[in-house]
């Protein structure tokens, strides 16, 4: 998941994680001014952002609000899917071995 994240987007994203919670608007307005681009690449940003999991965008009674997800967690399920895929191809690997 996040080795598919450029530069940008990282930044964006660690911005977005000062602010636990932000009303999608601002969120825009917040990464266009303070990364200089136009409000759509910011929106574009944003729903990357929400594909690759890293933010949630819910819809309460204040508004659409964007929440960034909690980066160790982030971290700890790279992890495990990198163990997991790591025990995957050594048991494939001794497998052929014996074979």
């Amino acid at each position: 998941m996040l080795h598919k994240l450029n530069k940008r987007e990282l930044v964006a994203y660690t911005l977005l994680c000062k602010h636990k919670k932000i009303n999608y608007g601002d969120a825009i307005d917040l990464l266009a001014s303070e990364l200089v681009m136009t409000k759509r690449t910011a929106s574009n940003i944003l729903r990357r952002l929400k594909r690759l999991g890293l933010i949630k965008v819910k819809i309460e009674d204040t508004g659409i609000i964007v929440e960034a997800e909690d980066i160790w967690r982030i971290l700890n399920d790279m992890l495990e899917r990198y163990k997991t895929e790591r025990h995957r191809r050594a048991h494939a690997l001794a497998k052929k071995k014996i074979s």
